[in-house]
């Protein structure tokens, strides 16, 4: 390949425009330690989801505004009940009231939002090193 002096100097502009287009992404995730290894208990998805609980008072409110089925949103609670339940049954995410004259619901527990608050506490601490070290101008 015959590259001209001008050539490095465009290939270096073009570079840095491009650089400054296109920035890291990262997803987080977190778990733990059972006798079988290790296992997700809380990514972001999951993560949406409990916020959703939080904001609306029911899995079948929550999935809607997040354009999940019911069956969807609880085979993710499941999921999330099964592996922390790892730590010992006293472990729980979510409790829900049975519907009745007062209707039902769904609220996350302080331990559920305890975990979501770690998860978004862990995310802004990387985001923020993402952005010192890579994004801003030197």
């Amino acid at each position: 390949m015959n590259e001209q002096p001008n050539d490095h100097r465009r290939s270096a502009e073009i570079t840095n425009d491009l650089l400054f287009r296109i920035k890291p992404a990262f997803k987080v995730w977190l778990e733990v330690e059972t006798p079988s290894g290790s296992k997700v208990i809380l990514g972001g998805g999951k993560a949406e989801l409990l916020r959703s609980i939080v904001k609306h008072g029911s899995i079948n409110a929550a999935a809607e505004a997040l354009g999940l089925g019911f069956r969807t949103a609880w085979k993710l609670l499941q999921e999330i009940d099964q592996t922390i339940r790892c730590l010992g049954d006293e472990f729980a995410i979510i409790e829900s009231q049975r519907g009745g004259k007062d209707g039902g619901g769904t609220s996350v527990t302080t331990l559920g939002v305890a975990l979501v608050r770690f998860l978004e506490d862990i995310e802004d601490k990387i985001s923020l090193q993402i952005e010192n070290k890579f994004l801003t101008k030197h």
